[in-house]
């Protein structure tokens, strides 16, 4: 979960949007796609999983999942420390590259 400064950062960059409590959670194949994304386009996987309160070897186990708070304040970070002003469009566009069957891909 966001804290700290990364809150501050996060309701400053997004003063409309609340993080969404639920019991839902999302597969850890989203959290490594997205991690793939973010490194390639030169961010720190590691400082992004602490900010968002994940742990890095939870990667490792891909049978595991992560609260859906954790995954959206973990998209709503990398977004934000992105220099991309349209980082989440791109990653869109990139998901076009997945290989057929994956996930994202066509």
């Amino acid at each position: 979960m966001l804290a700290g400064e990364d809150l501050l950062l996060f309701r400053a960059n997004f003063p409309k949007i609340g993080l969404i409590e639920s019991r839902t959670s999302a597969l850890i194949h989203l959290v490594s796609l997205l991690l793939e994304y973010a490194v390639a386009q030169g961010l720190d996987a590691n400082a992004l999983l602490e900010a968002a309160g994940l742990d890095a070897d939870l990667i490792a186990n891909r049978e595991a999942r992560v609260p859906f708070e954790q995954y959206q304040a973990l998209w709503l970070g990398t977004a934000g420390k992105s220099s991309d002003p349209d980082f989440k469009l791109h990653f869109g566009e990139a998901a076009r590259h997945f290989p057929p069957g994956h996930l994202l891909g066509r």
